[in-house]
């Protein structure tokens, strides 16, 4: 099954993002620099982050949020294999419902919690709920 999620992003700011790519791609494809673009655009695409203040807060935001939930799986891996004595197959399942519960939440839920409360006010939200989880880890 396809499916489909529509962009948030407005129809006129991806057409002109889209006619920006093409005529750099474009340009670069005239200086024969083809592999020098194609190295450099993930470069040129991050320049997104250093916008403006919100986007530079938000990529912070997500690298030590990133960290936290990367520390907790592994703190959470040793705790359940020494304490709770989880064999192999159990850790397999457990990161399988992990895995399976972010699809639904991204897959399922995202789409009308955008439309109720916003962008804006997720990011909130999940900030806000990470940060009583590692809380709740002392």
């Amino acid at each position: 099954a396809i499916l489909f999620v529509p962009e948030t992003l407005p129809a006129h700011v991806a057409e002109e993002a889209c006619r920006r790519r093409r005529e750099i791609e474009i340009a670069h494809r005239n200086q024969g620099c083809k592999f020098l673009a194609m190295m450099g655009r993930p470069v040129r695409e991050l320049c997104i982050l250093n916008r403006n203040s919100f986007f530079r807060l938000l990529s912070i935001l997500a690298f030590f949020s990133g960290m936290a939930t990367s520390g907790d799986q592994t703190l959470l891996l040793y705790y359940v294999d020494s304490v709770l004595s989880f064999s192999v197959a159990d850790i397999a399942v457990m990161f399988l419902l992990v895995g399976m519960s972010s699809v639904f939440a991204q897959a399922i839920l995202l789409r009308p919690l955008n439309k109720c409360i916003g962008e804006r006010w997720i990011v909130v939200v999940c900030f806000a709920t990470a940060t009583i989880s590692n809380t709740f880890y002392g």
